[in-house]
């Protein structure tokens, strides 16, 4: 803790796709409480507003890189929206890039503005880089109240795999200026037994528009498909040929 006492604390519930977990401290002695940091406004929120974190905006990173606790590094956000998506299992947000220093030990610890609130958790460092990246406080505080409230993520399954229009990655463009491409189809998935097949263009899931130009913008679709209602009927647009 902030006065360097150790307590055993309780697992409330971890989510391995976004790489957090919830820990419940002791009750604190009578009259007295645990100091306790505030998150700031992130983004992108669910409903695709920007959030106030911007580029070039310094941060500092906390935590115990290599065993030397703590410790404080300072940097400014070298991107506010990377995409990760395409080497990692971490679909479900993008990230916020820094050049703070994040190495291992870091992982865990915030990631904190000037004015002390948490930007995000520190989670990947590419060593020897100076790159390093953290999930923002938008995407950990929806886990949190997950957590908090079920002890686990639920999550819905389609058997869906994305691709954006215009992927630089794997250097391939559709001619279409709004939907996502279908990459793929897993067998016997809700999505192949509803005729889904890769090639396809998802436009609509629900009625709402589905916007998948560039890959930063698949985590909000990934999100929008995870969330959706189990074991129920789910209208979705799509073009074909």
């Amino acid at each position: 803790l902030h006065d360097k006492r150790q307590v055993p604390v309780e697992l409330v519930g971890s989510d391995r796709d976004t790489d957090l977990a919830l820990l419940k401290l002791p009750a604190p002695p009578e009259g007295q409480s645990y100091p306790a940091a505030r998150f700031a406004d992130t983004g992108p929120t669910r409903s695709g507003a920007a959030g106030k974190v911007h580029e070039g905006d310094f941060v500092m990173a906390l935590g115990s890189p290599f065993g030397f606790q703590r410790s404080i590094s300072l940097g400014i956000i070298s991107n506010a929206q990377r995409y990760l998506g395409f080497d990692s299992d971490y679909k479900y947000n993008t990230w916020i890039q820094t050049d703070a220093a994040i190495n291992p030990g870091n992982s865990g610890g915030p990631l904190i503005d000037t004015q002390g609130a948490i930007v995000g958790i520190n989670t990947l460092g590419l060593e020897g880089t100076g790159l390093g990246f953290s999930i923002p406080a938008s995407c950990v505080q929806d886990i949190v109240e997950r957590l908090k409230r079920d002890g686990k993520v639920v999550r819905a399954y389609t058997g869906l795999r994305l691709q954006a229009l215009k992927d630089f990655h794997s250097n391939t463009f559709i001619e279409a200026e709004r939907g996502v491409l279908i990459a793929g189809v897993e067998e016997n998935s809700p999505a192949a037994k509803a005729g889904i097949r890769a090639g396809d263009i998802l436009l609509a899931i629900e009625g709402q528009p589905v916007e998948g130009l560039y890959a930063e913008m698949l985590p909000a679709i990934w999100r929008r498909l995870v969330d959706l209602k189990t074991n129920g009927p789910v209208p979705m647009d799509l073009q074909r040929g």
